[in-house]
Parts: structure tokens; sequence; C-alpha cells
């Protein structure tokens, strides 16, 4: 490739720029870099760094919490100065720029690059991320593309990672049809009648899920009569954005419309709606557990609502060890509160502890047999990336899974003046509660954070926002928080959320 006189003002700038970020070493993950693509809108972007304000107010230490949250805070008042995106994007950069450690120096650095940008991103850490302004100081050559398809062609230019289509163009000359091609993503959830949610490649016959009727429109329970493997490449990814859902299928996938049409993949077009349930009912079981005899521990042999919400906890803010279970939190009340329920029971001994080095509170709970009793009947709980909602708590009836909700919105959870929201990296964790908390009448919206297919961030953060308010109120009806704080902010957001909105178009007299 070659770069005019203006192109290599621009790189030598750049180098500049990247050379000065280099230097800034933060002492915890508390510096903060954000790129924003070509064209992308500045406002989401704003959106997306304003709920990040409110995960930040989680993070355990003190001066990472104070200064993540400053940063944040300088980034959004910068972006307000922008009426759109400039032309190639932009990429920004904030944090403690401070040699010393008593004091606190939060700069903002903004960089227009000479190429346009292709990914979005936002990452904390403890150093800068500039590999994606690195690249684009490399001379790079430019290669034509061409890619064909039985009915469709695309021609392009592809000059390093940045692909520029030229034309694209479509025959009317049919292709060959043959049996098939109806296929959705093997990791796409589906929610079986017993209350499981597990990926379609996992389906079995003759299991029963759940499934639309539209001529009496409602959701009854269907059997699996027949399934197969298709080695045909799934090419569409459908999203939705009230709520956001993501679906990936064939182009022959049929989906319907809220006018009750039959449309395929291919046939979908922005600003078509969708049909989606509501509510999904799921009658439950009890759920028989196997603890060990033990002289003084209170082992359950029935899964019951106190034992699923200090689970839910668990799964938020716990970890195994070999003799205990132990609880991280940053609010001592929290702790104190669970600390109480948790020997009221099991009637397990315990200890509470500030950790002055890692700036939060830390409760232990002893005793081996309730340690098994967690692992064996609880296995989906596992480390943060691989966790999913156990089984037995799916399959309980809707009392139990409200508290086990509860007790992971207490760990996970928090409001702001905007949403209800959940965030964690793992996506088919937060993939499953969205689904399950259907059961409930709650719709929420599945968001990803960061490029999962962008190379230098291997955490995507995936976060479950809840804004309308008719699902709002059917949280704070059925699950709510335990403690004060969390529950008069939900109050104060159902309060100012207005009736307006974009999910329930239709009357529940019709449907």
């Amino acid at each position: 490739m070659i770069f005019t006189m203006e192109d290599k003002k621009k790189i030598m700038k750049l180098k500049k720029a990247i050379r000065e970020l280099e230097a800034i070493k933060g002492r915890h993950t508390e510096l903060v870099s954000v790129y924003i693509p070509a064209g992308y809108d500045i406002i989401k972007i704003i959106q997306h760094l304003e709920q990040e304000q409110g995960t930040a107010s989680n993070i355990k230490d003190k001066n990472t919490r104070k200064n993540v949250i400053d940063s944040l805070e300088r980034l959004i008042r910068f972006l307000r100065l922008y009426k759109s995106t400039p032309e190639n994007g932009l990429a920004i950069f904030c944090g403690d720029a401070s040699l010393s450690e008593n004091k606190t120096d939060i700069k903002v650095w903004s960089i227009e690059p000479p190429l346009p940008l292709q990914i979005r991103l936002y990452r904390c850490d403890q150093t800068f991320l500039l590999e994606p302004l690195k690249e684009m100081m490399n001379v790079r050559d430019n290669y034509g593309l061409i890619i064909l398809d039985n009915r469709e062609a695309t021609i392009g230019i592809l000059n390093g990672t940045l692909i520029t289509t030229i034309v694209h163009m479509t025959s009317g000359v049919p292709g060959k049809i043959k049996a098939g091609g109806q296929c959705l993503n093997p990791e796409t959830l589906i929610q079986l009648t017993d209350g499981s949610i597990i990926p379609i490649k996992n389906s079995s016959m003759p299991c029963l899920l759940k499934s639309a009727n539209l001529n009496n429109k409602s959701i009854e329970d269907s059997a699996i009569l027949n399934k197969w493997e298709n080695k045909k490449e799934v090419t569409y990814k459908i999203i939705t954005k009230f709520p956001r859902l993501e679906i990936e299928a064939s182009k022959d996938h049929v989906f319907f419309t809220n006018s009750f049409e039959e449309k395929s993949s291919s046939e979908l077009k922005i600003g078509d709606h969708l049909l989606m349930p509501e509510k999904i009912e799921v009658k439950g079981s009890a759920q028989i557990l196997h603890p060990e005899e033990h002289k003084t521990l209170n082992l359950p042999k029935v899964l019951n609502k106190n034992t699923a919400q200090i689970l839910g906890y668990f799964l938020g803010d716990g970890n195994y060890e070999e003799d205990r279970l132990t609880f991280s939190e940053r609010d001592k009340s929290t702790l104190v509160k669970y600390q109480s329920l948790i020997r009221k029971v099991f009637n397990a001994s315990t200890s509470l502890r500030f950790r002055e080095s890692k700036n939060y509170y830390q409760l232990r709970v002893y005793g081996r047999a309730l340690v098994r009793l967690f692992r064996n009947e609880f296995p989906e709980i596992n480390k943060a990336l691989d966790s999913q909602i156990p089984i037995k708590v799916l399959k309980s009836h809707d009392e139990i899974l409200k508290s086990f909700f509860k007790g992971l919105f207490d760990a996970e959870g928090y409001a702001t003046k905007d949403e209800l929201s959940i965030g964690m990296n793992n996506k088919i964790l937060i993939h499953q509660l969205q689904l399950s908390l259907l059961r409930f009448g709650i719709i929420g919206s599945l968001c990803t954070y960061d490029n999962r297919c962008n190379p230098y961030s291997k955490k995507t953060r995936y976060t479950l926002r809840i804004t309308e308010k008719q699902s709002l109120k059917n949280f704070q009806k059925n699950i709510n928080f335990t403690f004060k704080d969390k529950r008069d902010k939900l109050t104060k957001l159902i309060k100012n959320r207005t009736e307006k909105n974009y999910i329930r178009f239709f009357n529940k007299k019709d449907y």
C-alpha cells in the first residue's frame, strides 16, 4: 500500500501517541481503553460506559473502584463533545497517569486513526490496549476478493484486516433445491418441558420441549420426533432490538412475524417484527438431594427455598475449597445477612473477616459434608466461565427458582437509573438466565460488550438488561433483592420508567 505525505504525518503522530500511552502503567486493572468503529453510533458507546459505571461499583478494591469510575465519568463527558463518530472511528484511553502512589491524575487521550477502525471494544487492564493501532502502522498489500455463490457474488478489496465491498450482485436464476437446510446453530439453547435448558445438539428423542401453537396462540408441550445433523454452514445471524435476542440459522429456517406470517431467514429484512413468548409456564417438581449423614450439620434432603437462595449467591460470589465454602463481598452487611442465613439453614460454623490486602470481606463456611453436597448435587457450578444454572434448580418449582435468582442477583445484579442488569463473562449462563426468567414474564436483552472475534480480547462480557416496565414490576413482585439499598433503587427505576415499550405489542385477550 502506498501512503501519501498526509498519511505519513498521521502515522508519525500515531507512533508518538502510542509511545506515550505505552509508558502508562496501572497499579491494577484500572486503565480504560475504548475503540469505536467507523460509522458506529457514539450515543450507544456512552450508554455502554454508563452501564459499566454501575458494574464498576462492584469492584472490591477501593482505589481501583474509584479510579475506574472516575475514568469512565471522564470518558462519558469527553464523548458528549462529539456530535457523531469521526470518519475513521475513534480510540480513546483514560486512566491514572500519576507516577506517585499518593496522588491521582486522571487523563484522557483520544486518537482519530489514519485508517477506519473495524472493532468495537471496551477493556479495563493494567496497560492500555494498543495493538489495533499498532497494526495500522504496518505497510500492507491490497488484494482483490471475489466471493461466488449459486445466486450471489461480491467483489471487494482486502487491505490488512480491512475489507471494502465494491459491488454486490445477485442472479434471478434459482439454485438447486434439496432436502434439509432448515437448521440452527448446534449451541442454540432450547427450553424443555421439565424446566431444563440445553443446547439443541444435546436434545434427544422423545424428550418434550416448549413450542408455539399459532392456531390457538399458546405455548404447548411438543415431543421431538426427529433430529439430524447437517454439515451445511449456518449463514444467517438474526438480531432483534426489543428485546435483544440472537439466533444463528440457515437461510431456509422459518420464523414467524407479528402478523403470523412465515418467513425464512433469507426473507427477513430490517424492520420486521418477530414473535416470541411473553411467559413460559413450567410446572417443575421437588428435587431430591442425597446428603451425607452428619452429627451437627443440617443438610437438606430436598432442595428448598433457603438452600436455593444460598446456592444462587454462591454461584455469583462463592468458590469451593477442600473443607469449606468461601464467599467474597465488598459490602459487609451483605455477608452478615448471608452468614446468618447459612447458620440458620445448615447450622454450620462460619467466620467473617476483612482482607485488608484485597479490600473486601470474606465469609468462610466450614464442613466437608456441606462442600460435598454442593459439588455432588450441583456439579454445574464450576469455574466462572464454565458454570451453568444447576439442572436441579431449573427443574424445581417456581418458588425455588425465584429464591435462586434472588441470591444470584444479590451477588451480581444491580439497578441503575436506566435498567436492571446482571453481567458476567459466561454467555451460556446469561442466556440460560434470559430464558428461565420468562417463567415469570421477565423479558431481558442479552447484550455483548467487546468483540468475541477480536484477537486482542479473550474475555467478552455478557449482560442481561431488563428495561421494560412490566418486566421490572414482574421482577420486583417475584424475585426482588434481599438488601434495602438495591430494593430502593429498583423501586425508583420502576417509578421513573414510562409505560411505553416496544416489546409487548399484543393485547392479552388476543395473545
